[in-house]
């Protein structure tokens, strides 16, 4: 499914267990993140939605079709791999955060 589904199912399932969980905020990606970068024109045809492997074949050709494209691979790994700085907290002395 997509990463606002699917990440924070994930997220709390190692919190529940008690263990680190290992990708950060900025590191989580989609389909549409992919889509974003290499936009593709796939087959209209996609079969009935909502049925959770014809979604899932479909997101493969989708995938595919993007991940077929050099460029569009060179800009997820120069995304993916850059450092990203949280961001910073605001502190008691910032008027935006006083009650």
């Amino acid at each position: 499914c997509h990463a606002t589904f699917d990440e924070p199912i994930l997220r709390n399932a190692y919190i529940a267990l008690g263990l680190d969980v290992p990708w950060t905020r900025h590191q989580v990606f989609d389909l549409r993140t992919l889509l974003y970068l290499a936009p593709t024109e796939i087959e209209a045809d996609r079969g009935p939605r909502h049925v959770a492997l014809q979604d899932a074949m479909y997101m493969a050709r989708q995938a595919g079709a993007a991940l077929g494209r050099q460029e569009a691979v060179r800009r997820f790994l120069e995304v993916w791999k850059s450092p990203v700085s949280a961001p910073k907290e605001p502190t008691t002395g910032d008027s935006k955060c006083q009650p």
